[in-house]
């Protein structure tokens, strides 16, 4: 699995293997997201986190030292990064994506589905194909800088699969959220680790970003040729405004 955090395109995204970062990133991942690009004052953290000012500035300083957040002054913002982690990472991904959208708490702002990509060696190329033409201009949009007017946040999951269940789906958020946990499975094996992929975005960004990230994945779907197999992948856009972040 992979999570990107984004501050702005101006600084490369690295890889992250480390297990505390990951660990960091999943306990604290309100406040993460509460900071957004940066820089933001702690004032204004806190306000959005009704947290004492005391407080959080302990944990952030955790988090400074971990380098997924900067400083300037007495102001943080967000460390460009992809954090990979091999295992599926069910609690994150029930804590963080399941959960909200199972329980009816929001529903995705685009959701697209893409069954048919065949099997699981067809899935492996569908994937590199993403990593070449897919991921590099969607990662370039979410890295955007965002400025005071940008009005949401903004979660972007994309999630692939080798062998979902062969269950009826009757709407593309049935088919992403079939595809989702099946790629949390495959995740945890090594046979079908290459065949499965779970990438996650957490920025902020303008309506007109959202909207040409949904038009690059449904414009990548849409050329893939279908072939027989019950591989698949779809990716979901989760809004929230900035007040409602925390």
């Amino acid at each position: 699995m992979s999570v990107v955090t984004q501050q702005d395109s101006s600084r490369k995204l690295e890889v992250v293997r480390d297990e505390l970062a990951w660990e960091l990133l999943r306990d604290e991942w309100d406040l993460l997201l509460a900071i957004g690009n940066g820089p933001t004052g702690v004032d204004a953290v806190a306000e959005r986190l009704n947290t004492p000012r005391g407080a959080l500035l302990e944990r952030l300083s955790v988090l400074h030292e971990h380098n997924l957040v900067y400083r300037e002054g007495d102001a943080f913002g967000l460390i460009s990064a992809i954090h990979v982690r091999q295992e599926g990472m069910s609690s994150f991904l029930k804590d963080l994506i399941i959960q909200r959208l199972q329980l009816g708490n929001e529903v995705p702002y685009a959701v697209g589905y893409r069954d048919r990509l065949g099997d699981s060696a067809s899935v492996e190329r569908f994937l590199s194909q993403a990593n070449e033409d897919l991921f590099p201009p969607v990662f370039d949009v979410l890295q955007a800088p965002a400025g005071d007017d940008t009005p949401q946040a903004v979660t972007f999951i994309f999630v692939a699969a080798g062998a979902p269940p062969d269950n009826e789906v009757d709407s593309d958020l049935d088919g992403f959220m079939n595809v989702l946990k099946a790629a949390a499975s495959e995740r945890l094996v090594e046979a079908t680790r290459g065949c499965s992929d779970i990438k996650l975005a957490d920025t902020r960004n303008s309506m007109a970003d959202v909207e040409t990230v949904a038009t690059l994945c449904d414009s990548f779907f849409s050329k893939t040729t279908i072939e027989a197999g019950r591989g698949a992948a779809a990716y979901a856009l989760l809004l929230r405004p900035i007040s409602c972040a925390s």
